[in-house]
């Protein structure tokens, strides 16, 4: 399994960098405290501890830290602070994000039929070959703002992950810009160039990243 390293503040210094799991420990010892700032690649600041799913174990979490949303982080150091999901319960499983994959597969197809349709009205006088270079390249941006914008919405998620309760986010649970999720979402090449590699990565690696959730620093959530 591939493990993420964090570094934390304690007493005016930086420590680190130690894999996530070593962060129970610390916690159950009461060397460290739920509000705790700490920090791992892909996050814009530090964040405190109890913000970040599964570093401090429930066990050492009160109700306050549990039910509500995670604090904010200041405006100036990420302009989508405070808008995370109402969090976290877990990653998806493999199978599931497959299925969430699959529904946006059949609305994307449905979408590619209402274009194709569309441009064959008003282009009716063009050859075949012509409509179909067209279309294709309506869909590239359909797509592309299907997933980008929907990723980075206050649903923070396309259509097939919010039916089954899933979140995309940052690694300390916020909700992402449209740049990042445009990010996510021309990562999948190198998912798709890696053989299917980089989906099936999601089996074993820390947080069931696939390789484009890694490239941009993301993460699925299940919602609570």
């Amino acid at each position: 399994m591939t493990h993420r390293e964090w570094y934390f503040h304690l007493n005016g210094k930086t420590v680190g960098p130690i894999p996530k799991e070593e962060f129970s420990e610390l916690f159950r010892s009461g060397k460290l405290a739920p509000d705790t700032p700490v920090w791992a690649e892909g996050l814009k600041t530090w964040v405190p501890a109890s913000q970040v799913k599964g570093l401090i174990p429930e066990s050492q979490l009160s109700p306050f830290d549990i039910q509500l949303d995670p604090p904010p982080i200041p405006a100036q150091h990420n302009q989508h602070a405070g808008r995370g999901v109402s969090i976290i319960k877990a990653n998806p499983a493999p199978h599931y994000r497959l299925a969430a994959a699959i529904l946006d597969g059949v609305i994307y197809y449905v979408m590619s039929v209402i274009s194709g349709i569309f441009l064959v009205l008003i282009l009716s006088s063009s050859e075949l070959e012509t409509l179909e270079s067209i279309n294709q390249l309506v869909m590239f941006f359909v797509s592309w703002f299907y997933y980008a914008f929907m990723e980075s919405s206050s649903k923070q998620g396309t259509v097939g992950k919010i039916l089954l309760g899933f979140a995309v986010t940052d690694l300390g649970g916020n909700r992402i810009s449209f740049w990042r999720a445009t990010g996510r979402y021309f990562a999948k090449i190198l998912s798709v160039l890696t053989l299917g590699i980089g989906y099936a990565m999601c089996l074993w690696t820390e947080d069931r990243q696939c390789l484009h959730d890694m490239v941009a620093g993301c993460i699925m959530y299940e919602k609570r």
